[in-house]
């Protein structure tokens, strides 16, 4: 599902494994904390030739 939708995902998560799989499966991915501002930063704001990013925080 997260695949068929136009939105660009960019996913922050903390196991390592975790990441490395969503990567091979083509997912834009980063190993950290996101409740930091620093992780925040380096995920979506210093991308500067990428796309819009919506950000969502559940």
């Amino acid at each position: 599902m997260l695949k068929e939708n136009p939105i660009i995902l960019k996913i922050i998560e903390l196991n390592v494994e975790t990441v490395q799989n969503l990567l091979y499966q083509g997912y834009r991915a980063i190993y950290g904390d996101a409740s930091l501002v620093d992780t925040l930063k380096k995920a979506f704001f210093e991308d500067p030739g990428g796309p819009p990013v919506r950000m969502v925080f559940s």
